[in-house]
């Protein structure tokens, strides 16, 4: 049979000291809570039903009661009250208030949000679902806030320490985590990053294209991104992602178009374009951009292949050097195939025959060129024997042996004659 005069002489302690205190009335649950918890730490016997019963009643209460006046505060002492009574082995009921606490809760400051996350970090190295559940809740609440405020980087910084928390439940024996698919099957933050960081780069490229307005918006909302991830937290992990590779790719284009860098720009479409092995990615062959991107990455490439058509008619023989190199202008016609071959299998309407004629005939023109530059490059220049060997008697299949510039007389009299 249940001793149950400890709950009775809980009950006659707090009628006395309503009596001599009234403002004591107002917080009931919470004094309930905590003689009962003395009680129990005085090793006397107590129903574990009870101490369960006054926690809850107790969150409850300093919740409701500090609503209207100081969220932060009642969370804080919620917050502070249970987590000592959220061990492994503790009641599910007293877990799931805490994690209902957080999951409610929207902090107003940095400050308020990093307190609680690093009072609840012990329980969610022990493996506590619902108190990490709380915890991001909370993150995201900040990541919204910032994003609110137009300050990408601290939303973004915000993520990273929700991937960092989310992390902890994928440690192992020595602490550490070596296999990162892990935590990426199971992270609220990393899906909201690699979703944010794609959504900014596609509209920056898109912005870029068709000059609309709002782009210098976005190229600093980018930059902001990039410095944010090479700066924050799990600063080795995140410049790896793709996704993020792919932000900073595209925000250099747009810094090779305003410098009129375009060989610039050219080497970041190649590198988001070119599939290869990623060890990151366990081995997969894949190109850093998604495939959503890549018409418009095509496109971009066509305008710099169509300014370097017209930069070397007006330059002087010799004295022009192609944007794309040979391996840049094959990455470009390797997708131009896939793009056309998906749209057919896919039942998808084509591209209309004239666009796609005028990027052929742009790639071709770019390769033929890209070809004569390399083979310039790999050959001695021999402009000082010219006077000595007729341009007349050089073959078509003889060109490489010859200088750019010699190369490009011989072509001159093929199309005189």
């Amino acid at each position: 049979m249940i001793d149950i005069r400890p709950y009775l002489f809980i009950n006659i302690v707090l009628l006395l000291l309503t009596y001599q205190f009234p403002s004591f009335i107002h917080f009931p649950s919470p004094k309930t809570s905590l003689l009962c918890n003395l009680f129990i730490d005085a090793d006397h016997e107590l129903p574990k039903q009870f101490q369960t019963d006054f926690l809850n009643a107790a969150a409850f209460a300093l919740s409701s009661s500090l609503a209207n006046t100081s969220q932060d505060l009642a969370t804080r002492l919620v917050v502070q009250l249970l987590v000592p009574f959220c061990t492994p082995s503790a009641d599910p009921s007293v877990v799931a208030t805490l994690g209902l606490t957080l999951e409610h809760y929207t902090p107003s400051s940095d400050v308020e949000a990093r307190n609680l996350l690093e009072i609840c970090r012990p329980l969610v190295e022990q493996e506590s679902i619902r108190t990490l559940d709380g915890c991001v809740s909370m993150v995201l609440s900040r990541y919204r806030s910032y994003l609110r405020e137009n300050r990408p980087s601290g939303a973004l910084h915000w993520l990273l320490l929700g991937i960092e928390m989310e992390s902890l439940l994928c440690l192992g024996e020595d602490g550490t985590l070596d296999h990162w698919q892990t935590i990426e099957a199971k992270s609220v933050c990393y899906r909201h990053l690699i979703t944010w960081c794609g959504s900014v780069a596609s509209n920056l490229l898109q912005h870029t294209l068709d000059q609309k307005e709002g782009l210098g918006m976005l190229y600093h909302s980018a930059k902001d991104m990039i410095k944010a991830a090479k700066e924050g937290p799990l600063e080795t992990y995140v410049v790896q992602l793709p996704e993020v590779q792919t932000l900073e790719l595209v925000a250099g284009m747009f810094d090779g178009l305003t410098d009129q860098d375009y060989t610039l720009v050219a080497r970041n479409i190649t590198l988001s374009l070119q599939e290869e092995a990623r060890a990151f990615d366990n081995g997969v062959v894949s190109a850093l951009a998604p495939r959503s991107m890549h018409w418009n990455l095509l496109q971009l490439g066509q305008r710099v292949l169509e300014r370097d058509e017209r930069e070397e008619v007006q330059s002087q023989l010799g004295d022009f050097t192609p944007s794309f190199n040979v391996k840049g202008i094959q990455v470009l016609l390797e997708h131009l195939i896939k793009i056309e071959l998906g749209r057919e299998l896919e039942g998808l309407k084509p591209l209309p025959s004239d666009v796609l004629q005028r990027m052929k005939l742009s790639l071709g023109v770019g390769l033929k060129r890209a070809f004569v530059a390399e083979n310039a490059l790999r050959k001695p220049d021999r402009s000082d024997d010219i006077d000595a060997i007729m341009i007349s008697k050089i073959k078509s299949v003889d060109l490489n042996k010859y200088s750019l510039a010699t190369q490009e007389k011989v072509v001159l009299r093929m199309l005189d004659i």
